[in-house]
Order: C-alpha cells, then structure tokens, then sequence
C-alpha cells in the first residue's frame, strides 16, 4: 500500500485478536481501516483477491480462491476516530509488513459494544 502511494492499512476487530492470542480466539474474516480506497483495490487485485459476486455479499469486501480467505474494510479512520494511531503496532511478516491496532483497543472497542 505505502509502495502504492496509499498510507498504510490497519488490521482491526477479530484478526486482531487472533493475532494476540496467538490463534487461541479465531475469527472468519479480517477487518481492514484504511482511508486509501483506490490504492487498497490495486494492492487487493494484485495479490489476488477479487471482489465477491454473490448476492448480499459486501460492497467493501474481498476474496483470495487460493487461500480461502476474505477481508473487508469496515472503516476508514481506526475506531471512528476514538484509537491513537500512535498505538497501532507495525509486524514483520515475510518480506513486508502490517499493521494492526495495540492489543488494549480491541479489548476497548469489545467492551464498548
């Protein structure tokens, strides 16, 4: 994305999670914030994923046939405002990298739910 002229997107929700139980608590999906909506699609469409053409699927969501595997943006600014951005924690994975909210924001948002 940051190659792509996009900021960086966030992993936010179940994935989140997952990733800080270390898969102990698993989720279906992975949530993506990102404000970069045009760059996000030409980074989606080259690794892969296509947009769903089922009825009812999400107008903001994508697939990967290969790795069976779907992401969604459900947002474009973290926790609709309320998370520091200077929280968000940046992983090494492979050659690149990601990021995803500090482990309390999850925590924060579930239990404001």
């Amino acid at each position: 994305m940051v190659e792509l002229g996009g900021s960086r997107p966030v992993i936010v929700g179940g994935a989140s999670v997952e990733f800080y139980t270390a898969g102990s608590i698993e989720t279906g999906d992975v949530d993506i914030v990102t404000s970069a909506d045009d760059a996000f699609a030409r980074a989606m469409s080259e690794a892969g994923f296509r947009r769903p053409r089922e009825p009812g699927a999400s107008s903001r969501g994508w697939i990967h046939d290969g790795l069976a595997m779907a992401v969604e943006v459900v947002g474009s600014t973290l926790l609709d405002g309320t998370a520091d951005r200077g929280r968000v924690r940046v992983v090494k994975l492979g050659s690149g990298t990601l990021a995803m909210l500090g482990l309390e924001d999850p925590i924060a948002d579930r239990m404001g739910q």
